[in-house]
């Protein structure tokens, strides 16, 4: 696998990933960046499994990728 050539590629198209669609500006980062705000909801104790689908950590921000609504406040979260 030539790196080089992945790297040409891979700024010079846009792709689709798990945070969405990427694309690099000509400085080199992305055009649109991917930071995501989330939240545990509903966890219960002494249960790994329950992290392997992500719905107990929907996104919150930004909105085009929002899964959930913020429980706020934490009071809330505890009924």
């Amino acid at each position: 696998m030539d790196q080089d050539k992945l790297a040409d590629y891979l700024h010079s198209h846009k792709f689709e990933t798990v945070v969405g669609p990427v694309e690099y500006g000509k400085d080199g980062e992305w055009t649109y960046g991917r930071t995501l705000f989330t939240q545990f909801q509903d966890v219960a104790p002494g249960d790994a499994e329950q992290f392997a689908d992500g719905k107990k950590q929907p996104i919150l921000w930004p909105p085009e990728f929002r899964t959930g609504s913020m429980i706020y406040p934490y009071s809330e979260a505890r009924k």
